[in-house]
């Protein structure tokens, strides 16, 4: 279990849960957050300490928790998160999952190591932080319309950021608004991301078809192809 005794989420990345598995299309892809799990983490955090029960309810069923919302909730409440019988463990398990990911605030990419110059991982630079309280939003280029839902989540990020540093109760309700207008949505394949540093317009010009035969081009030479194999994807894609 990744909860302290009161249903606080422990702070580290080694005890956030492993990533969902069958939720990547591209083999040796990984899926990154866009609001970081720091951030996750310190909301949830935050509505736990502040006893927002109806709060934690509703935030629990947007981030897909398999089960009762207000079952759930009320065991947190109550100090039962480390009471765990066996026929309960399952439920904990789905909260923590739920907690750390979510389809709808991920997407695929390269693993850790392998990110492009162009779009670093901004956890590298804050992950001696994170116990700070310092939390990121990833935004990469991304396709139509994947960009109105990143746009959507980076304004909740800062609404997050926001009740995380005040306990405001408008920027919470703000906050899960916005997170609910995308509750819906899946996870951004890696080939709607633009890993291989295209120029932005160019990148956008292309067709879905294009775009994934593209990506598939600039894939057969790994994550970290030469600047001379993206042009010549980009040729193979385009072509007529």
């Amino acid at each position: 279990m990744s909860f302290h005794a009161n249903g606080t989420l422990l702070a580290g990345s080694d005890n956030r849960p492993n990533q969902p598995l069958g939720w990547c299309n591209e083999p040796g892809a990984s899926l990154h957050h866009m609001i970081d799990w720091a951030g996750l983490r310190d909301f949830w955090n935050r509505l736990v300490r502040d006893g927002r029960q109806a709060a934690m309810e509703r935030y629990v069923s947007i981030v897909g928790f398999e089960g009762n919302a207000q079952w759930i909730v009320n065991e947190v409440v109550n100090g039962r998160i480390y009471a765990v019988r066996d026929s309960d463990r399952m439920a904990y398990d789905s909260l923590d999952m739920a907690l750390c990911w979510q389809c709808y605030n991920l997407f695929e990419g390269p693993p850790s190591g392998f990110r492009p110059a162009h779009s670093p991982d901004p956890g590298e630079y804050l992950r001696h932080f994170a116990d700070l309280g310092a939390n990121s939003f990833d935004f990469p280029i991304v396709v139509p319309p994947h960009g109105f839902r990143a746009n959507t989540l980076y304004r909740a990020f800062l609404q997050m950021a926001e009740f995380n540093r005040s306990g405001g109760e408008g920027a919470l309700r703000l906050c899960l608004d916005l997170l609910e207008s995308v509750s819906d949505l899946d996870v951004i394949p890696a080939y709607a991301v633009n890993w291989f540093g295209l120029p932005k317009a160019q990148f956008l010009g292309l067709t879905p078809v294009q775009r994934e035969r593209f990506f598939r081009a600039c894939r057969r030479h790994g994550w970290r192809p030469s600047d001379e194999q993206v042009n010549q994807a980009y040729a193979e894609a385009t072509a007529t």
